[in-house]
């Protein structure tokens, strides 16, 4: 009986150590036969397609801050459409979602009036950049709160107030373009600026 316990005991220990050679043996079979990317290798564009385009950086896949801006434009104006409507509320919210996501992806974006600034003053102009649109960015908040309390109307209030005025300031301190962007101070009804 004793010697019967004993074999069972050793092939009790004896068979996972077998099964996990067998199992490291078929993993390094398969590593050699299908060997996946080194880390030295990303970053790297496809063979096959075309490298992704780079941002105003350099950096791939980095925010371009002018298809931000004028995807933040579009979804302002639907926004502005809705936000004044309980029945529209989730219309608004998404909207409202959709511009704090801009807003903060174009964080990392540089002013289009960057080169204009002198050398030493560039990083200045650059985390004042960043902080409006930190505080844009606050500012929708608090609107997409007062939508998700159903204040619908100080909502409207608030969008109308403050999200066009930074708007315009924004994009006369920092250079955006007047043609496509930014309306005139006085709303849609204002005359457009004189040449």
């Amino acid at each position: 009986m004793n010697r019967s316990l004993l074999r069972l005991c050793a092939l009790l220990l004896v068979l996972p150590l077998c099964a996990s050679f067998l199992v490291s043996s078929l993993a390094d079979a398969s590593a050699a036969q299908d060997p996946k990317p080194t880390p030295e290798g990303r970053g790297t564009p496809p063979q096959d397609g075309p490298e992704r385009p780079r941002g105003p950086r350099g950096e791939r896949g980095a925010p371009n801050l002018h298809n931000s801006m004028e995807q933040m434009e579009r979804v302002m104006d639907q926004v502005q459409a809705t936000i004044g409507d309980p029945a529209k509320s989730e219309d608004t919210l998404m909207g409202l979602g959709r511009m704090i996501q801009l807003s903060g992806s174009s964080l990392l974006g540089q002013p289009k009036n960057m080169d204009e600034q002198p050398e030493d003053k560039r990083a200045a102009h650059k985390n004042a950049f960043r902080r409006e649109m930190l505080l844009l960015t606050r500012q929708l908040i608090d609107i997409d709160l007062l939508v998700l309390d159903g204040k619908h109307e100080d909502a409207a209030k608030l969008f109308k107030a403050k999200i066009a005025a930074a708007r315009d300031a924004g994009h006369e301190k920092f250079g955006g373009d007047e043609e496509k962007g930014a309306k005139p101070a006085g709303g849609a009804d204002a005359p457009p600026p004189k040449k």
